[in-house]
């Protein structure tokens, strides 16, 4: 059972025996992204993680990416495009209230 919200779950479904254990997977570090980069492709195929952040992408994105991709090296450049439409939107926002 999954859920983003574990706190609206009925707790007759939380009780022992039902779910026994809780995790909460939190965004990557580089080295857990390279981790499972390599996991998906040859281990050999050195994969260069220096465009990637700690702390930005989750577990599920970076699979996400490594199903979509052929190598390591198109994963981390899939990831690194889909921070940057974040960044950029940041970037306006903070420029737009400097000039007010």
């Amino acid at each position: 059972m999954t859920s983003n919200h574990p706190e609206q779950i009925d707790p007759a479904l939380l009780r022992p025996g039902r779910i026994d254990i809780k995790l909460e997977f939190k965004k990557c570090t580089k080295s857990i992204s390279k981790e499972i980069t390599e996991f998906f492709f040859d281990k050999t195929n050195l994969v260069d993680i220096s465009q990637l952040h700690d702390n930005v992408h989750s577990p599920a994105n970076i699979i996400s990416a490594c199903m979509s991709s052929t190598d390591g090296k198109q994963t981390v450049q899939l990831l690194s495009e889909q921070v940057l439409p974040n960044v950029v939107v940041e970037a306006q926002h903070i420029l737009s209230y400097n000039e007010q």
